[in-house]
């Protein structure tokens, strides 16, 4: 008896572990939309496979118009539609150095917004996002992806979108 009580102790214990805070803050000067995600391994690589598709035709989407819409809502649909569900409301990091702290085991779908930072700064930015799961610890920073490919493309020289630096 002593032992069964012992084990249902370490059971209980285990399933009751607290899910670790983590830190991702902005890098960039222009405002970043942090979209956050269940996990799963199949929404990520369906996220960032349609990413590299819409770079493949960022040409065409961009000179027909409504690009940035269409990224947003291609996004989000093929996330959601792998069935990872999006969790509240996409959070806005205004400039560099602001943060949120999200529970690591989810997913963020984070990009500048184009709309903001053309209103605010008169300047055109990439909205290609940076896809990643959040770990365990440690810090994400969102920072400017390099790119000479894209600003040939269509005119954001040295724009690539936002990677995650892990820190």
């Amino acid at each position: 008896m002593k032992r069964l009580l012992t084990l249902s102790l370490f059971a209980f214990s285990m399933a009751a572990t607290s899910t670790q805070a983590v830190i991702v803050e902005s890098g960039s000067k222009y405002p970043v939309v942090v979209e956050v995600y269940e996990w799963k391994s199949v929404c990520q690589d369906k996220a960032t496979s349609t990413a590299s598709k819409v770079v493949t035709g960022a040409k065409g989407a961009y000179e027909k118009g409504g690009f940035f819409a269409a990224l947003r809502e291609g996004l989000t649909g093929a996330v959601t539609d792998a069935g990872c569900n999006k969790v509240g409301q996409a959070v806005v990091l205004q400039k560099k150095g602001d943060s949120v702290n999200l529970a690591s085991g989810l997913m963020i779908v984070a990009y500048k917004d184009p709309v903001m930072a053309f209103s605010r700064d008169k300047k055109i930015v990439n909205p290609l996002p940076a896809i990643t799961k959040i770990p365990e610890s440690g810090k994400l920073i969102l920072e400017t992806r390099k790119s000479s490919t894209l600003g040939a493309l269509i005119g954001m020289k040295g724009d690539g979108g936002l990677k995650v630096t892990k820190k």
